[in-house]
Formats: C-alpha cells, structure tokens, sequence
C-alpha cells in the first residue's frame, strides 16, 4: 500500500524519474518474480534518478527521503530473499480448466 501511495505522489511530483522507476520495478518483478525486489530496486532508482532530471530541491529530497524510507520499510522482506523464503508471485493459474 505504500509504495503504490508513494509512487502516485512521485509521479505528479517527478514524472521523469517515476518513469524510471517503473521501468526498474517492471525488470526486477520480470526477472525475480518477487514483488519486494522490484519495489526496492525502483526506490533506489528513483533515490538517484531524482538528482538526475531538472526538478526543485526539496521534490528532489522529498523523493530521495521517500525512496529510502521503501527501502527501509521492506528490511524484513530482503532479509527473507537473503534466506530464500521470500514467496515469488506465480503466472500460471491454479486452476486448469477440464478438456
């Protein structure tokens, strides 16, 4: 709920960098299937990428303090990836239908 909250906010404060972010978000998810890993890998894109494009100072370190909170918040989450038992998000359906 956070970051979903927080990246509306980014993306009427900083819809350059927000746009960056997604993009990270989309490649870890892609790649790891790990919701957490995509939200902690776009915090630290938008963290730098908000330095990056041409925006007020304190957007810019509204966004970068925003970013790191994502990431501090999601601790528990990378100490479980670190340990393997992080669940990953399937896309195949559970239920086959006959035929």
């Amino acid at each position: 709920k956070g970051v979903a909250t927080s990246a509306g906010v980014v993306i009427a404060l900083a819809p350059g960098a927000a746009l960056v972010a997604g993009i990270v978000f989309l490649v870890a998810f892609l790649i790891t299937r790990m919701v957490s890993v995509g939200s902690v890998s776009a915090s630290a894109a938008l963290a730098v990428s908000v330095f990056v494009f041409d925006l007020p100072t304190p957007t810019r370190f509204f966004t970068a303090f925003v970013a790191l909170l994502i990431i501090v918040r999601h601790q528990s989450n990378l100490r479980r990836i670190w340990r393997g038992e992080e669940p990953k998000l399937s896309f195949a359906s559970k239920n086959k239908a006959d035929g």
